[in-house]
């Protein structure tokens, strides 16, 4: 027979309520936390498997109707894995941030708040990353004594992942800025960050239930993240595994699913507008070092 649900304290670690056996919350956590890195690496391998070099095709297909199968493909096998998940662990809506308030230290805003505030966020997390990352490639620069092709060498790749000369075909374009953006990356990989900080809570022990355990889970899931993005080299992995941390925090801060999808897809249609404007103003080559 089962073991009666424990009480635990919940993600806040403000108040305890019933949770699952803490088995169940193992299983969700192991088929659901190494999906980044399995889905960074695979195309790695299909590429050295088929004999391509890493360079002879993005992650993303370079014409609108491979970009939209790509789309559903890739959320296809996320939701499969995501519903054997859910069968071992059963978490509730509320376990997920799924409701549509904005908590805020002693109130909830209304739902209204989450454009304004996905805006101001994707901003927000949109410094530090270019800030983080731009120290990181001037370092390399010195490190090479001032070698320009280290300028080349340590930027993220880009191209890895998109063609950058597809977005100038419009359907394409609008594409990116909806469906990729906030859909195939923000919903899809808000709601694979959010399952997997609370599954880490719920298995911690109590006490690392506070801001140490925040932290913990955090930084792990957001190294996971990174590795997930190998395709676009070490300044890639970097970028995005700040962004991660990032967004996870303001997805634990503020107890919401949807401010974080939000912040995430205006943070990536805000970066495929401007490669589509470098292309146009004809500094994209420079940019890719052609």
């Amino acid at each position: 027979m089962e073991a009666p649900p424990i009480m635990a304290p919940d993600v806040n670690g403000t108040r305890p309520q019933p949770t699952r056996a803490a088995w169940r919350w193992w299983v969700w956590c192991a088929i659901l936390t190494p999906y980044p890195i399995l889905l960074g690496t695979l195309p790695i391998l299909l590429k050295h498997l088929s004999g391509m070099t890493l360079d002879t095709q993005s992650v993303l297909p370079s014409t609108t109707r491979e970009l939209g199968w790509v789309a559903a493909e890739n959320l296809g096998l996320f939701f499969v894995l995501f519903f054997l998940a859910w069968i071992a662990a059963r978490p509730s809506p509320g376990d997920l941030f799924l409701s549509g308030g904005v908590r805020i230290p002693g109130r909830t805003l209304s739902s209204y708040w989450l454009l304004p505030l996905g805006i101001l966020y994707s901003i927000g997390v949109r410094i530090p990353v270019s800030l983080c990352l731009g120290m990181a490639i001037g370092v390399a620069y010195l490190l090479n004594q001032g070698d320009p092709a280290a300028l080349q060498a340590y930027r993220p790749k880009i191209e890895e992942v998109i063609d950058p000369s597809a977005l100038a075909e419009p359907l394409y374009f609008i594409l990116t800025l909806t469906l990729v953006s906030f859909v195939v990356a923000g919903f899809r990989e808000e709601l694979w960050r959010t399952a997997v900080l609370v599954g880490l809570l719920r298995i911690l022990p109590l006490g690392w239930q506070g801001w140490k355990g925040r932290l913990l889970v955090l930084t792990l899931s957001s190294l996971v993240f990174g590795l997930g993005h190998l395709p676009q080299g070490p300044a890639g992995v970097l970028a995005t595994t700040l962004l991660g941390f990032l967004l996870g925090g303001i997805t634990l801060y503020h107890r919401s699913l949807w401010l974080a999808v939000l912040a995430h897809g205006f943070f990536d249609a805000a970066t495929f507008a401007a490669l589509r404007l470098a292309q146009q103003y004809g500094l994209l080559d420079q940019m890719l070092g052609k």
